[in-house]
């Protein structure tokens, strides 16, 4: 009888410090997939948002990410559109062809929800992304 205390004493206690740190936020991760610019990528997302500066740091992984060129492109830009806001560059990834993998870590936003899309580019000084969107994912807290 005992020993059943101790165990409905030990599920309580992790069902509650579970709720506890779900509470306290932490990283999203997203897997999203690619479009169907590119249907066999497939990126991993880590959101890191910072509530109390309303500010959110990525970090991307994309598998399987046919080259730049082959879209008319010179690089991938990762871009973020807040709710009502103009597309804002958040960085270049970097690429490996041979690999066939581009990655961007440590990229920051100034908001924490927003649409944020992957494309080819070939200028780098456009304003917003080119039509060959790669991946796209929403971030929300």
């Amino acid at each position: 009888m005992r020993e059943v205390r101790s165990i409905r004493f030990v599920l309580a206690a992790a069902l509650l410090a579970s709720a506890a740190l779900a509470g306290c936020g932490g990283a999203m991760r997203y897997v999203s997939p690619g479009t169907s610019m590119a249907p066999d990528a497939n990126a991993l997302i880590v959101a890191d948002v910072d509530r109390d500066t309303s500010t959110t740091q990525l970090n991307l992984k994309v598998e399987r990410l046919p080259p730049p060129d082959r879209f008319g492109g010179t690089s991938f830009v990762a871009w973020a559109k807040p709710d009502g806001d103009d597309w804002r560059r958040v960085g270049e990834l970097s690429y490996d062809a041979v690999m066939q993998r581009g990655e961007l870590f440590g990229a920051s936003i100034s908001r924490t929800r927003f649409d944020l899309v992957i494309s080819a580019e070939g200028d780098e000084y456009t304003m917003e992304p080119s039509p060959v969107v790669v991946i796209s994912q929403d971030i929300s807290d």
